[in-house]
């Protein structure tokens, strides 16, 4: 093969060349790998680019029998690059400076990917990869949307740049156990749904968590947010080993946030001020729950939480109670037969007489007791 190709392109001349029978390609002097170049090569098991700056979309797409790709220069590698490359057991660009959308899909041999200067992690550049275990990405800042999805064999994602991640970044990752972001601000919808082993969640940082980001985690019993200031709908939703949660700092439950979480006992909110719909629903082992700043309550904000014969509203105004089914089959909404009592609501001796006469909490006069 000639030295002076500057792109090697998807030209129907090159494909006869090629025949998808080539076992090896080597060029000193390529500059770049064009769109397509390789794509379904499917004996084609190792290349060769000492030069090559930069890889074009799809180059080795679907190339099943490539085992071995070295390029230590090269900068760019685009969208798709080495998609479905199933026999492709191990990644290493020391100089690439970011990781494209799609770039190794359905890679799924790959076990282990070094990136030591990509700062950012495309669109479902891992989804799938079922086999990968090991990841170096020390300067990574971001990770978008189902990046590591469905990487079923990832035990521990360790990012210590990373400031933002990206929707199912790594949802149904179900071996992974591990997860560090002491930097990272924000958690992306499903980011870590049905991660079903994963034990402890620690982010400092972190002050938003969107919808589903958690839910179905049902090994998940520690997690840790000092800073998160809202959370989604059905963040945590069927965490059902979730035993004490605590975030100081937040204002906003959102709907269905806690929903299902069965063995959940100690809930700390000091600053929280509006609970949305269904929130707590299902929480059977919460026994006594305090807001002392909250303003709202939503609708089925504590439905069917069996044993709850305790609620400290303790704010300086009385609460805009949404719907009287908030409290329906617990022991505040009527005697329970599985608390063996009625539950209170405690409130300022102040405002006794203010909640005792609000329309809106009218199911509840003989609950209240001030403090």
């Amino acid at each position: 093969m000639a030295n002076t190709i500057d792109v090697l392109g998807d030209s129907v001349a090159m494909k006869m060349i090629i025949e998808r029978t080539i076992s090896e390609f080597t060029d000193d002097e390529m500059n770049a790998v064009g769109t397509y170049a390789f794509a379904r090569c499917s004996s084609l098991s190792t290349v060769s680019f000492p030069r090559v700056a930069s890889v074009y979309s799809y180059a080795f797409m679907e190339c099943s029998a490539l085992t071995t790709a070295y390029l230590p220069i090269c900068r760019t590698i685009n969208s798709n690059a080495f998609q479905g490359c199933t026999s492709l057991s191990e990644v290493s660009f020391p100089s690439c400076i970011g990781v494209e959308a799609s770039v190794y899909e359905s890679c799924t041999a790959l076990t282990k990917a070094s990136f030591p200067s990509a700062s950012y992690i495309g669109q479902a550049a891992f989804r799938a990869c079922t086999a990968l275990t090991t990841l170096s990405l020390p300067i990574c800042t971001k990770i978008n949307s189902y990046a590591f999805e469905g990487c079923t064999a990832l035990q521990t994602a360790s990012f210590s740049m990373c400031t933002s991640l990206g929707s199912s970044a790594f949802k149904e990752c179900t071996s992974l156990a591990t997860v560090s972001f002491p930097v990272c601000t924000y958690i992306g919808a499903r980011a870590f749904q049905q991660c079903s082993v994963l034990q402890t969640a620690s982010f400092p940082e972190c002050t938003s968590i969107d919808i589903y980001a958690f839910a179905s985690c049902k090994s998940l019993t520690t997690i840790s947010f000092p800073k998160c200031t809202s959370i989604g709908a059905s963040a945590f939703q069927k965490c059902t080993a979730l035993a004490t949660i605590s975030f100081p700092e937040c204002t906003t439950i959102g709907s269905r946030t806690f929903m299902g979480c069965s063995y959940l006992t100690t809930v700390s909110f000091p600053v929280c001020t509006s609970i949305l719909t269904g929130a707590f629903s299902g929480c059977t082992a919460l026994t006594a729950l305090s807001f002392p700043e909250c303003s709202r309550i939503g609708t089925e904000v504590f439905f069917s939480c069996v044993n709850l014969i305790s609620l400290y509203l303790m704010g300086s105004s009385v609460v805009l109670l949404e719907h009287n089914n908030a409290f329906t089959s617990t022991p505040i909404g009527g005697y329970s037969t599985t608390a063996g009592q009625y539950g209170s609501i405690y409130v300022p001796a102040s405002l006794l007489t203010a909640y005792q006469t609000d329309s809106r909490w009218s199911n509840f006069t003989s609950r209240f007791v001030g403090v």
